[in-house]
């Protein structure tokens, strides 16, 4: 078997990673209530989890996971569709099927809701936050796109765009270029990146793939350089240039159901997936080696590495079973 080794003194050494390098080495379970649509992980070591209806704050610190905050709950079946914290850790933004985004400022061990933004008509999928935690972006089945200064004491709307032609909906939204670009995901595959100016989006260019179950299982390299793209049961990573979009590689048919997640390690070393299958994915994010590929019981809706993950031992969150309430955090070690 082929191992990982440390290298300290030789910097052209080149490591190759096989699919037999990596295994599943444990797994610890988190009870979250009801089934988890969606994790992320903040800088400040912080997780934030979302059912169909209740948003908790967790502390990441030492790699597990403990509760500190509970949201309240929406209820009436018109709960929390996207999720997104902001860089500093001071906000957290989930979008809602009742065409509202729900802005929360965290307070220690508190979440503070601040008034819903309702600026769409439609269902809101996508949410996300400007690498300098200054602005927020939502965008909805209605085909648009908001932008918000959130410095001030209010959210100011900055930027309103509606994307024409294309449909089911903006599925993915992220900063590119240190909040100057965003990029947008539409459930038919559409994808575009804009320029953002001081009221107006010009749009740079764009492409389309085909996705996953009219959703955009998708995640950005941590230098906003590449995009990865649950598309044709596999992963499909382009390099961004401006509007330009080369293909890095497509990893095809890892799945025998769609992809529901795709997750960018916090060093940009490992690219993750999982889908309605159960299974875990891991890919190596420079070429698309498929480095493990494990099937679990049940179903997975989400994925996100835990900020402790490193080249040897990767960290790994995942969530989303019909009938699983909990939160499982596996453990991957390299060379088992």
């Amino acid at each position: 078997m082929h191992r990982i080794c440390a290298i300290s003194l030789v910097a052209a050494a080149i490591v190759t990673l096989r699919a037999s390098d990596f295994s599943i080495a444990d797994e610890e379970k988190y009870e979250n209530g009801s089934k988890t649509i969606a994790i992320v992980f903040g800088a400040q070591k912080q997780a934030v989890t979302a059912t169909g209806d209740d948003l908790k704050l967790w502390d990441a610190a030492g790699g597990k996971l403990k509760e500190r905050a509970k949201s309240h709950t929406i209820g009436m079946g018109m709960g929390f569709l996207s999720l997104a914290i902001s860089p500093d850790g001071k906000w957290i933004a989930s979008g809602t099927g009742d065409q509202g985004v729900r802005l929360y400022a965290v307070n220690g061990a508190a979440l503070n809701e601040k008034p819903p933004l309702k600026d769409h008509i439609k269902a809101i999928h996508a949410t996300a936050f400007s690498a300098d935690s200054k602005l927020l972006a939502t965008g909805s089945d209605d085909m648009s796109f908001h932008v918000y200064d959130i410095t001030g004491e209010k959210p100011k709307d900055r930027i309103t765009h509606k994307i024409e032609k294309a449909n089911l909906g903006i599925k993915a939204l992220f900063f590119l270029d240190g909040g100057k670009k965003l990029l947008t995901g539409c459930g038919n595959g559409d994808i575009r990146v804009f320029e953002l100016k001081d009221d107006s989006a010009a749009e740079l260019g764009k492409t389309k793939i085909k996705t996953s179950g009219f959703m955009f299982p998708s995640a950005l390299s941590p230098d906003e350089k590449i995009l990865a793209v649950g598309s044709e049961n596999g992963v499909h990573a382009f390099k961004i240039n401006n509007g330009a979009f080369n293909d890095l590689f497509a990893m095809k048919d890892q799945h025998t159901k769609q992809v529901t997640s795709v997750a960018y390690s916090p060093d940009g070393n490992f690219v993750a997936s999982t889908s309605k299958d159960g299974k875990i994915v891991l890919y190596d994010a420079a070429s698309g080696t498929v480095l493990m590929n494990k099937q679990h019981s049940g179903e997975f809706k989400t994925i996100a590495f835990l900020p402790d993950s490193t080249k040897t031992s990767i960290r790994l969150a995942a969530g989303g079973s019909f009938n699983n309430t909990q939160v499982s955090v596996f453990t991957v070690k390299a060379g088992q």
